[in-house]
């Protein structure tokens, strides 16, 4: 939780770095929601619950992730979707239970 509160006041004071570390994705959608939905919608309209709450953020989620393009570093103006399909079959290469799968059972036996 504290995490989140200090990605979101560095948002608010317009930094483009954590502490002077490369942006990370969690960041980065964490300056997103912050500015593209919490922002824009505390200003327009008041919340009697926090299932309403959750069902528009929820809302505002799948157009991030489904409709919303990124400009972002291995983006190129995808959506986060079609960013993650294209690059699925890299994260599959690179997992270590695969890569270790073979050694983990002789180890075993």
């Amino acid at each position: 939780m504290l995490k989140s509160v200090l990605f979101f006041t560095d948002a608010h004071n317009n930094h483009d770095s954590w502490f002077g570390h490369a942006l990370s994705p969690e960041y980065r959608f964490n300056r997103a929601i912050l500015e593209e939905y919490y922002q824009v919608t505390f200003r327009k309209k008041g919340y009697t619950s926090l299932e309403q709450l959750q069902m528009e953020v929820d809302e505002w989620l799948e157009y991030y992730n489904r409709e919303g393009t990124h400009s972002g570093r291995y983006c190129y103006c995808k959506t986060p979707l079609q960013t993650f399909r294209d690059s699925k079959h890299l994260a599959d290469q690179k997992r270590l239970d695969k890569l270790l799968g073979g050694q983990q059972q002789q180890q075993t036996v």
